[in-house]
């Protein structure tokens, strides 16, 4: 029943960069150094005076957060086929916020209040080095190489993982036989190696201590891309497609996300028709499955849960600008969404698909009332259905499970607006062309 609190935060940075170096060479650098503050006084626990409570630790949280940046790029051309790039990279969140113990979250007259909570402190280091180097096999072939290391501690209050380190390498191939097509194919792996999972912390927050959250789990990750770009003769027409395949492994967990993979692709078409009239149309697509492993016993896995989530997109447009003082702008866009679930072993069965769907349109008119002065009439529709279990319960499905008690999302939108543009300083667009 409280704004939120208000925050004060500043800031100093510099940079700094150097050219002209022998081969070819190019070096930039950055570093911040910021602070941030809150010093908003607490609500008490409840105004109910009929409810007995303890006195707040403290009147106000006190916080303080120290933020330390530095970056540093090199880049490098030692031959005329060859060029290299590196960076490094610094970044620490130092949170010394005051801590002290609360009498629980919750306060009621139904029953004592006996769990008391301490705030919690996070931050955390992170370094990160990268580097690449692409090489020109001939005019219309180049390949390149790539890794990137990065590493992570936590710190502050206690967590299941302390810290982890991830290692990227990766392989590049792009092809442009004409100008007309033009191909890039990447692959790499990706390993991500946490530090030892602290079991002991993971008990007090009531976890099974054979849970791995998948945020914090060790990952191996292979992944492919393949991207497109054809210009179709000597027709105003441009076409983009691209493919991305992923794959997920979490080798170290006996419990939680198992595995994941995800597919997409998209296609793009832009058409110039004439000077005044441009139209695009795009598709694209998205499937990811997923596979958990669950205990029932709060021992080991005795249930397996799949999801199965299946995205789709379309749109088109058109600009045209019919005068010097008339134009339009016609934008349309729709997604829909389906999410299968269902659990295997120990309290078998299948979920109700959690649907969605979204259609959006947009019409523009801009008026050119002077040569700096442009006024635009627009209108948003916009709708959403949806359609989710876990809203609106399925008694016929699930009989046992009770929703959480508020509407699923659907709504119907119309937006109107009405703005006017004013260009200040410089020459006035007629003088600007004749120039």
């Amino acid at each position: 029943m409280s704004l939120e609190p208000d925050n004060l935060y500043n800031e100093v940075a510099v940079s700094f960069g150097w050219f002209g170096l022998p081969w070819n060479m190019a070096v930039t650098a950055s570093a911040a150094m910021g602070q941030g503050s809150q010093e908003t006084g607490f609500n008490p626990y409840t105004i109910n005076p009929n409810v007995a409570v303890d006195a707040l630790p403290f009147d106000n949280l006190d916080g303080d957060i120290s933020v330390t940046r530095a970056d540093l790029a090199v880049s490098a051309r030692p031959m005329d086929r060859l060029r290299l790039r590196g960076s490094a990279a610094y970044d620490e969140r130092d949170n010394d916020s005051r801590q002290g113990t609360f009498t629980s979250i919750v306060h009621t007259d139904l029953f004592p209040i006996v769990d008391d909570r301490v705030n919690a402190v996070y931050g955390y280091e992170r370094t990160r080095l990268n580097g690449s180097a692409d090489f020109d096999v001939y005019d219309d072939l180049a390949i390149g190489v790539g890794g990137e290391w990065r590493n992570t501690d936590r710190t502050g209050s206690a967590l299941e993982v302390s810290g982890e380190e991830v290692l990227d390498g990766w392989g590049r191939v792009q092809f442009r036989p004409s100008g007309y097509l033009g191909i890039v194919a990447k692959g790499g792996v990706e390993e991500r190696d946490p530090d030892r999972y602290d079991v002991n912390v993971a008990a007090g927050f009531g976890q099974n201590p054979l849970m791995r959250k998948y945020n914090m789990a060790y990952r191996y990750r292979s992944y492919g891309e393949l991207l497109a770009n054809v210009a179709i003769g000597s027709l105003p027409l441009s076409l983009g497609a691209s493919v991305f395949y992923g794959d997920d492994s979490y080798l170290q967990s006996d419990l939680g996300l198992d595995s994941g993979l995800d597919r997409r692709y998209g296609v793009d078409l832009n058409w110039t028709v004439n000077e005044k009239i441009a139209a695009y149309a795009m598709l694209g697509r998205e499937k990811i499955d997923s596979r958990t492993r669950g205990s029932s016993t709060f021992t080991t896995a005795d249930w397996v849960g799949r999801v199965e989530d299946d995205f789709e997109t379309y749109g088109a447009g058109v600009n045209a600008q019919f005068t010097d003082k008339i134009g339009v702008n016609l934008d349309y866009s729709y997604g829909a969404g389906n999410s299968r679930t269902r659990i295997m072993g120990a309290g078998d069965g299948i979920f109700p698909v959690v649907k969605s769907e979204l259609s959006s349109f947009k019409a523009g008119v801009t008026y050119g009332f002077s040569e700096r002065t442009d006024l635009r009439l627009t209108w948003w529709y916009e709708t959403l259905k949806t359609s989710d279990w876990s809203y609106d319960a399925q008694p016929a499905a699930m009989p046992t499970v009770l929703g959480l008690g508020v509407d699923p999302y659907n709504y119907d939108v119309n937006y109107v607006t009405l703005s006017m543009s004013y260009r200040f300083g410089g020459p006035k667009a007629t003088e600007a062309a004749a120039e």
